[in-house]
């Protein structure tokens, strides 16, 4: 899916860049205050292998960007003066200018704009810090950047997954040695289920209600674990088969979302491919 079409640059830089350049891991100001021009910067920032902090800005613009003279004067002029601003942050202790400037669109850069914008940058001190991305380069780096977000998603389900379907096992032997009187019980994995607890999934893929009623149902059947216990008065066993009994279908229905969830995230790279086999040369007489 290409970059979708927006009302004005504001709207582009807050419902696509924004979440774009956090996607990728950069830091966004909370809030940026600023008068004409630089009111109207984007910023962004990084902390570089050496841990010192770097900030950046984006020149945003809707459609294409072509060659014309008035065009092009403005977008230079606003890219000189992303270098120009001093940036004060934590509280105004702390000042900084600008590393880099990217100028973003959702459309396409013509070649001549591009030679112009090189060759006015080549004669200023900060000229090679200046880059321009298209709306197919931007693009590719969110489907990139999406992939290797849902390549982690996906190896956080099918830990989730076969944990899940673990303790279905292990909960099913529980339930059904205690409707004979004498419940094994053997003790749940929750390595996977803590770990969806502490860093939720996305409300769209698994709510995290449903995580926390699973952590409830297997703490509680844990409960009951000892090692030096086996065997339980008639009350408590009871009490282990109503529990691992109501327990088992909520863990079936869980075991469904998630692997609805893993169908769904693998169809967004599902191929259909049709093989031609190449025709037969007709042979020479």
């Amino acid at each position: 899916m290409s970059i979708p079409n927006f009302k004005n640059e504001a709207e582009f830089r807050t419902k696509w860049i924004a979440p774009f350049l956090s996607k990728l891991g950069y830091i966004l100001p909370t809030h940026n205050h600023g008068t004409g021009e630089q009111g109207k910067d984007f910023f962004f920032a990084e902390h570089d292998k050496f841990g010192h902090l770097r900030f950046n800005a984006a020149q945003v613009k809707l459609g294409k960007i072509g060659s014309g003279n008035a065009e092009l004067s403005s977008l230079l002029h606003q890219v000189r003066s992303c270098f120009d601003v001093t940036l004060n942050y934590h509280k105004g202790t702390t000042q900084q200018r600008i590393s880099a400037v990217y100028i973003m669109t959702n459309g396409s850069i013509s070649e001549e704009a591009r030679r112009r914008i090189s060759g006015h940058f080549e004669r200023e001190h900060f000229g090679e810090n200046v880059f321009y991305l298209d709306g197919e380069t931007l693009d590719n780096l969110d489907r990139h950047a999406t992939f290797i977000d849902d390549k982690n998603l996906r190896n956080r389900l099918v830990a989730l997954l076969n944990e899940a379907n673990f303790n279905l096992k292990t909960t099913t032997h529980i339930y059904l040695s205690a409707c004979k009187g004498t419940p094994e019980i053997l003790p749940c994995r929750m390595l996977a289920v803590g770990d969806a607890l502490a860093n939720p999934f996305p409300e769209n893929i698994i709510t995290n209600e449903s995580i926390a009623i699973m952590w409830i149902c297997l703490k509680a059947i844990d409960h009951f674990y000892s090692p030096l216990v086996t065997t339980h008065d008639p009350e408590e066993v009871q009490e282990i088969r109503g529990l691992a009994g109501s327990t088992l279908p909520k863990m079936q229905d869980f075991i469904k979302v998630i692997s609805e969830a893993l169908t769904k995230l693998d169809e967004q790279y599902s191929l259909e491919i049709e093989i031609v086999e190449p025709a037969e040369k007709e042979s020479k007489d």
